[in-house]
């Protein structure tokens, strides 16, 4: 306790004194959470009793820069600097990251850099990353190593009409973050690097034991870690509307290793021509590998927009032509919701069908538990650690609001409620109508710097954790 309030006055020091600096801005935030599972030893959570980070802000000659700092019970454990702007025609950035606190030693994890020009209608872009090597474990967890090694990627990309053509060419590089060639991941732009300023949120879900990674940290991802020059893969992609279709995809992979890798058509958010344009299908993926003539597999998600229902359904099918025609393997209906706003509340139910092969996430999302077919792999490791942050029950219900507070602010609450209706795991008590967790969520602003915000959970067997935040923004 004495080491979270001495770091937690150095941190206040600091932000006065980057207060009178003038052109400075940013935002702190400290949480303190006490773990309220054993009434008779109450105590500050082992993991997150103490979380505090400075974000710092500085602009000048069309030029940003940033500092993030993170603390937590044993110190300073992040460290992160960003400069990004414009020099004439081109645009570049440069991200620096450090961990201080690793093993009680300090350690560099990642420096990325970027430069962009547009030339004539065309976009020229490249990267250049050095960074730890990194892998996924057999227990599916991400595994930081002490490896270095650096990595490139060239890109172009242009229009012509309607069609959009991207192109890229990686060098001792695996992309994850590149124009569709992993889902869900959606292709950052160079805008997205630049525009990056730290993660506010890198400690929001810390008490579900799930962390914020940055995008620098999710797209790139070192093959070796010798500081070598070598091709290791390209993709090309043409994007163009067609018909009823909003957006078709073509894509094309290529590796060092295979060569060819496959050919994927995407059609998305198609028009069924149903009445009223309550049903459209949202997503058809088709994949052609070289050893194959066949689709490898097809998804298909329906969204019924305009109505507070909404089912989540999965189309699976691994046949497609021959003399049988195309096979239907089966139509799931694995999740479905509720969603309306009544009189300034908001209601939101979710109810999870298939328990084996989906999961709910604690912002109340429903997410493949294979990370949709994907195999134990970093990318997958990214993926659960990061994005789902899953637990195990199977309904939410939840009911949020938003007032005016005190001088100007704005009050929020919002209560989550967890069931287990399918629950038969030994040793697990639920209450009443398989409740399990109850968590209320309280945002107090008192003008419009400064936030006070709480986070109560009470489990079906007994009190969880309480949390109490302050933030400000200056």
């Amino acid at each position: 306790m004495k080491k979270a309030l001495v770091i937690s006055l150095l941190v206040v020091t600091g932000l006065g004194l980057a207060a009178f600096a003038g052109p400075f801005s940013g935002m702190w935030n400290t949480c303190i959470a006490l773990d309220l599972s054993n009434a008779d030893a109450l105590a500050l959570d082992d993991n997150c009793g103490f979380n505090s980070w400075l974000d710092l802000h500085f602009a000048t000659c069309g030029w940003d820069f940033h500092s993030f700092a993170w603390f937590g019970t044993d110190g300073l454990g992040v460290m992160r600097f960003q400069a990004g702007g414009s020099v004439g025609a081109f645009s570049g950035f440069s991200y620096l990251d450090f961990l201080p606190g690793v093993d009680d030693a300090a350690k560099f994890n990642q420096w990325l850099s970027g430069v962009d020009i547009s030339i004539a209608g065309v976009e020229l872009y490249g990267y250049f990353d050095v960074e730890r090597y990194r892998y996924c474990s057999p227990a599916g967890a991400v595994v930081w190593t002490d490896d270095v090694g650096s990595g490139s990627l060239i890109g172009v990309k242009g229009t012509a009409g309607d069609c959009t053509i991207q192109a890229e060419a990686l060098f001792n590089l695996s992309s994850y973050a590149t124009f569709g060639e992993v889902d869900p991941w959606v292709g950052y732009t160079f805008g997205d690097f630049l525009a990056y300023a730290g993660s506010a949120a890198f400690a929001e879900n810390c008490l579900r034991g799930c962390y914020s990674m940055t995008i620098a940290d999710e797209a790139f991802n070192i093959i070796q870690t010798d500081c070598v020059v070598a091709w290791s893969g390209a993709h090309v992609e043409v994007a163009f509307p067609f018909a009823c279709v909003e957006t078709v995809k073509l894509y094309a992979n290529f590796s060092c290793t295979n060569g060819f890798d496959y050919f994927r058509v995407n059609l998305n958010d198609i028009d069924s021509g149903v009445c009223c344009g309550w049903l459209l299908i949202d997503d058809i993926d088709i994949k052609w590998n070289v050893q194959t003539k066949s689709v490898v597999k097809v998804d298909i998600d329906f969204v019924v927009g305009d109505t507070c229902f909404t089912p989540y359904f999965e189309w699976n099918s691994d046949v497609f032509g021959g003399n049988s025609g195309f096979k239907l393997d089966d139509l799931t209906l694995y999740a479905f919701a509720l969603d309306y706003n009544w009189n300034g509340l908001q209601f939101y139910s979710i109810t999870l069908l298939d328990t084996d092969n989906y999961t709910l996430a604690w912002d109340g999302s429903v997410w493949r538990t294979d990370v949709a077919g994907m195999p134990a792999s970093l990318e997958s490791c990214l993926w659960w650690g990061t994005y789902a942050c899953a637990n195990d029950y199977d309904e939410l219900f939840r009911i949020c609001a938003d007032a005016d507070s005190c001088c100007g602010g704005l009050f929020s609450f919002c209560v989550d409620n967890w069931f287990d209706i399918g629950s038969d795991t030994e040793g697990v008590s639920s209450g009443i109508f398989g409740w399990m967790e109850t968590e209320v969520k309280l945002n107090f602003g008192v003008g419009s710097g400064i936030t006070l915000s709480t986070d109560f959970s009470v489990l079906a067997t007994g009190l969880n954790f309480w949390q109490i935040c302050m933030g400000v923004v200056f």
